[in-house]
Formats: structure tokens, C-alpha cells, sequence
């Protein structure tokens, strides 16, 4: 079902509203930075119409309020304002600005979010979350939203930030500081309620030469045509997921996580499926809660590390991936993480587990 054509009425670029002092004016990219994908992390907010009566006049006011908040949330995370240095180890914070778009959605919201399609949902974003980003002539903006309005009243806010530079965690407290300046009065000055971001990441984890291990960011950009499905597991779904983890004798893992129990359950059905005996599942782990010899609660950029967990059996018990997840993910401590940073083993780990995919050796999931 089309669920309604985007009509474009507009594109600006947003500049901070203050410029960025000279001491900022290069943010170095970190070594965790450097082995993400060259892709846009995508988010989009739906919000209902407090007012079915939604006039031209208040659309304008609202799209101005997002703008004008959106240039003070970019002084403060002055990076998305940026754009790629050479080689993609740096922003050159030049205060280039963020994208911003305004779309009239001829659909009301509730017809979008009551059954979600993938394929329809991008047309709220203002960028194909899939595009790489490079530095160049003309690179694409490191940060870029889309404001769209429904028929209904409804709006649905649309952002896309780059990877290279930021994680979800990033992006999320980007958000939350953007709507905590739009709900100001206007002039309004006072501290915010949640930390704001320290940009100190490649301090702690400096940019390395990774060419010579035969790792490239090329490595996540696929040439065949992807499919995008969604499945929901309601609540009766997850209590059999769990009984069917903590049942048996030899079940070690008694308080699965919701993540755990849909992880392991797509890593079996890929091994019942998969055309290899050796297989492996990953997850992105958020290292800011793991580090606890420096603050790194708010640090801005990709504070993250692929955990790669494997097995070479053709028919394991569910229980014992929900084991084997448990175990791998609990051994991403503070000095497994130090040591990922700075020696050479994570990464020919990381070079080795996508070679073996990338060649048919290993089915995996992530």
C-alpha cells in the first residue's frame, strides 16, 4: 500500500548559531571511529497533532522554532556542522552547516505507523541512510534532518547523522539537547538537565594506520540487493523464548535478556539454514558504561566495539547460544577494551571474522 506521496517544499542549510572557536576547529577521529560504516545512522520521531486544526501559519512557526534551536544544538556539537578531512580521520569543523528540509506528507500518520514499511519510511529521512560518506570536492553533510507534516496534523522528524563521526548514544544526546532548546522560551538561557558531550574520544583511543591489515570501511558496502524485514516479538513469544532457554539441565544463563533470547533465536535459525559449520553472531557494545578509570559517560563519536561470538557446531541447543552470547559479551571488560584500542589482535580478529563471510566460510548475524 502507498501510504501517501513527500512533496519537498523546501531545503536550507542551518549554521551554528555561534561560531566555533579556533582551538575546535579540527576534531580528530578516534580508532573506533575508523571501523564503522561509511553510512548514515538513521532515526525518525513521530509525534501527533495536539491540534487537529493545523494551520500554514503554525507548520511555519513550528519549522522556524526546529531551525532556530537546531543552529544553538549545532554550536554545542559543533562536529555535525562539519565536514570529512582527508582520509576520513578528521572533521574540519568549519561551521558549513547541517541540512534542513520541509515535507508535506499527503497521508495522515496513524495510516504510516499502524503497520510500518520499511521502504515507505524512507521517504521521511532527508538522505539515504545507505550513501557513503566521503570526504571530497562536494562530501554530503554529516548531519541532515527532514521535518515532515501529515495531512492529519501529525509530524514526523527525520534525522540523519553520519557514522563516521558518532554513534546512537552520540546522536541520542544531539537529540535530546536539540528538543530541550526548542522547548525554551525564546532568549532563555540556563544549564541543561542532562550532560553535555566531551569531545576527547581520540584522546583515549588515537586514529591508527589499518590499511596493512586488510580492513576497510569498503568492507560494509554491499554491491547485491539488500531485504529489509521486520518481526515483532510480542510478550507470549518471549516467554517461550525464555522457557525454552532456562528449561533445560544444562542451561547456565537463568536471566536471559530480551536481546539475548532474539539473538540467539535469529543465530540458530541462520545455522539451521546457513550452508557453513562455522558461524558467528556479533553485537555492538557500548563501551561508555564499561570504562570506569575515565569519564567517559558523554564523550561524543563511535564509543563502541563489534564482539564477535562463534560456533562451529551444526545443530546447538538454543540454550547454549544464549550461553555462549552471555559469556562472550561479559568478556568485553575495561582491559579487553584498553587492549583492543592499542594492540593488534581485535583487529585481526575483526579482519579475519569478515573475511571469512565475505567468502562463504562463516554464515553470520549481527
Amino acid at each position: 500500500m502507498n501510504l501517501g506521496s513527500v512533496d519537498i517544499i523546501s531545503r536550507e542549510i542551518i549554521k551554528p548559531s555561534s561560531p566555533t572557536p579556533h582551538t575546535h576547529k579540527t576534531f580528530k577521529l578516534s580508532f573506533l571511529d575508523q571501523l564503522v560504516p561509511p553510512f548514515y545512522v538513521p532515526v525518525i520521531f513521530f509525534y501527533a497533532a495536539a491540534d487537529v486544526l493545523i494551520t500554514a501559519a503554525s507548520t511555519t512557526q513550528i519549522s522556524q522554532n526546529l531551525s532556530k534551536s537546531l543552529s544553538d544544538a549545532l554550536s554545542l556539537f559543533y562536529p555535525f556542522a562539519g565536514k570529512l578531512g582527508p582520509k576520513n580521520l578528521a572533521v574540519d569543523c568549519n561551521d558549513a552547516g547541517a541540512e534542513f528540509v520541509q515535507a508535506h506528507v499527503r497521508a495522515c500518520m496513524d495510516d504510516v505507523i499502524q503497520d510500518p514499511k520499511i521502504d515507505q519510511l524512507l521517504k521521511y529521512l532527508p538522505m539515504d541512510p545507505n550513501m557513503v560518506i566521503n570526504s571530497g570536492d562536494a562530501p554530503p553533510p554529516l548531519l541532515a534532518v527532514q521535518i515532515n507534516f501529515f495531512n492529519c496534523g501529525g509530524m514526523a522528524v527525520g534525522v540523519c547523522s553520519s557514522h563516521q563521526i558518532s554513534d546512537a548514544d552520540s546522536l541520542v544526546a544531539f537529540i535530546r539537547t536539540w528538543a530541550e532548546l526548542c522547548r525554551r522560551p525564546q532568549g532563555q538561557k540556563g544549564n541543561f538537565t542532562h550532560p553535555q558531550p566531551i569531545f576527547d574520544l581520540a584522546r583515549h583511543f588515537p586514529s591508527r594506520e589499518i590499511s596493512g591489515f586488510g580492513f576497510s570501511q569498503s568492507v560494509y558496502v554491499k554491491k547485491e540487493k539488500l531485504v529489509t524485514k521486520r518481526f515483532i516479538f510480542d510478550t507470549d513469544k518471549l516467554l517461550a523464548l525464555r522457557r525454552a532457554a532456562t528449561s533445560p539441565s544444562g542451561s547456565v544463563v537463568k536471566d536471559p535478556t530480551r536481546v539475548e533470547l532474539v539473538s540467539a533465536f535469529i543465530w540458530k535459525n541462520i545455522i539451521g539454514s546457513g550452508k557453513s559449520q562455522l558461524s558467528a553472531a556479533w553485537h555492538v557494545v557500548n563501551l561508555r558504561p564499561r570504562i570506569t578509570s575515565v569519564k567517559m559517560e558523554n564523550v561524543f563519536g563511535n564509543c563502541i566495539l563489534k564482539r564477535f561470538v562463534f560456533s562451529d557446531d551444526v545443530g546447538p541447543e538454543f540454550h547454549e547460544l544464549v550461553g555462549k552470547l552471555r559469556n562472550g559479551l561479559s568478556e568485553v571488560n575495561e582491559e579487553y577494551i584498553w587492549k583492543a584500542g592499542k594492540c593488534d589482535d581485535y583487529l585481526n580478529s575483526v579482519c579475519h571474522s569478515f573475511d571469512l563471510t565475505v567468502n562463504g566460510k562463516m554464515d553470520t548475524c549481527g
